[in-house]
């Protein structure tokens, strides 16, 4: 590998490569801090070579394989790898994949500090290990040919791949399935080295870990389900029958190119020479070529359409149990809830209720009582309220009344000159009322007059 394009990927200096690179088992006592900064940079190099498929895409390969594939020219091999090894699988950073495959538990007890590492493997790895075991706990996965899992990385790729699924999630049951060559597919598109190795560590950790999908293996295949349900036989048919339709898509659009290269090749004889009895044969080949092609087109297509009229009989089908079942689980509880109510009982608290509505509703009364002057401030309040809304209802009437208060100020200012020169008319009127008062006919008083009342008038 060349130093400069490592150095690039790494972004280290060539420097630090070279004390990377290096046998540093001597730091642990002398240089702990420098002792642990190397293991680290180790373990953000296997991050980069993950990430950048110079391995597997999940796992990385044996030690000695390590050591070989990332030796530099003008420098030489890294010398420190096995210790770098058992220090990260120490740390748990790294996990045997052998380990890794038969955790019986979710994976993150294994990654507890306080989990021992045979706590809890499965009998059938205890057995096939436990000969191993001789120096020490970490020797028992020190075979050359065990292959590593960076669980930092695992855990980042894993979020990718759930991302990817949801986008191609539109809500159909059937979307929900893959079998083992659809989901192989899926990965391709995002990183094509792909391997079986990577993909069965993968549903391992998405299924066991982090419980996003259900799995189920077949004699040939393998069923994935990315629901909280398990796999059922119907599911398998469904993925089955997915696969099926997608492969009879390629084969359409294969054909439908070879419809189109036929119908180019047509087109590309010179115009002048179509009617040579030797363009001829060859032009009526490939008509007869098209032909033939665009026929099995229409029987594949007609295939296509029957399977997928299929699945979508199929999404309704799940779809209208799901409904069922809901509403069978409804009527379930409703019925229970309901039984929690005595009818009878129930009319008895309400007349109850209405009892004691009443009797609060009188007591209230007796304690308040009906003050008369708040009710006629009350009356008073809605005259006003309902005079200002029928000023605010018909401006205009409010408009006559200001003009004639203004009129009425007019007219009381003449009848007030008016007075003024009849102010000295009074005396004179009641002296004249006097004596009409003492005149008498026949020794009859005549009938008083009132200064405020008129005269009445003379008979005839």
């Amino acid at each position: 590998m060349d130093p400069q394009a490592f150095k690039a990927e790494t972004n280290l200096s060539i420097s630090r490569i070279g004390a990377l690179y290096k046998d540093f088992t001597a730091y642990r006592e002398l240089n702990p801090e420098g002792y642990e900064a190397n293991i680290q940079s180790w373990l953000k190099i296997f991050e980069i070579m993950l990430e950048n498929d110079h391995f597997d895409k999940l796992s990385l390969p044996s030690k000695l394989t390590i050591t070989n594939d990332l030796a530099l020219k003008t420098i030489g091999k890294p010398l420190s790898i096995n210790l770098v090894i058992q220090e990260l699988m120490k740390s748990k950073d790294l996990i045997p994949v052998s380990v890794f495959l038969d955790f019986e538990t979710e994976i993150y007890q294994y990654l507890n500090p306080s989990t021992s590492i045979f706590q809890y493997l499965s009998p059938f790895h205890w057995a096939k290990r436990v000969n191993e075991v001789a120096t020490g706990v970490l020797s028992i996965f020190s075979s050359d040919s065990e292959r590593y899992i960076v669980m930092k990385h695992l855990q980042s790729y894993s979020k990718t791949v759930l991302a990817e699924i949801e986008k191609e999630n539109d809500g159909l049951y059937s979307s929900k399935l893959y079998n083992y060559k659809l989901f192989k597919q899926l990965l391709t598109r995002l990183t094509p080295k792909i391997t079986d190795l990577d993909i069965k560590i993968l549903i391992k950790h998405i299924s066991r870990d982090l419980k996003k999908c259900s799995v189920m293996y077949t004699e040939d295949d393998m069923i994935c389900k990315f629901d909280a349900s398990e796999v059922n036989d119907e599911d398998i048919g469904i993925a089955q029958l997915k696969w099926n339709i997608q492969e009879i898509t390629k084969q359409l659009e294969s054909i439908q190119e070879r419809i189109e290269s036929t119908k180019s090749k047509i087109k590309a004889f010179p115009v002048e020479k179509i009617k040579e009895k030797s363009v001829k044969v060859r032009i009526m080949s490939l008509l007869n070529t098209k032909k033939v092609q665009e026929a099995s087109y229409e029987n594949i297509s007609k295939t296509h359409d029957n399977l997928y009229e299929i699945l979508t009989k199929m999404n309704e089908a799940t779809s209208n149990i799901k409904v069922f079942n809901a509403l069978k689980q409804s009527s379930i509880v409703l019925g229970e809830l309901n039984q929690q109510i005595d009818i009878d009982e129930l009319a008895e608290v309400k007349e109850e209720l209405e009892d004691s509505m009443q009797q609060t509703n009188e007591v209230s009364e007796m304690l308040g009582g009906v003050d008369e002057d708040m009710e006629e401030e009350y009356e008073s309040l809605v005259k006003q309220m309902e005079e200002e809304s029928l000023v605010k209802e018909d401006p205009q009437k409010e408009h006559s009344k200001e003009h004639s208060k203004e009129h009425l100020k007019e007219h009381s200012k003449g009848s007030h000159k008016d007075s003024q020169k009849d102010s000295q008319q009074p005396s004179d009127d009641l002296e004249l009322i006097n004596r009409l008062n003492n005149l008498k006919v026949d020794n009859t008083p005549i009938k008083e007059l009132s200064p405020n009342k008129p005269l009445p008038e003379p008979s005839t």
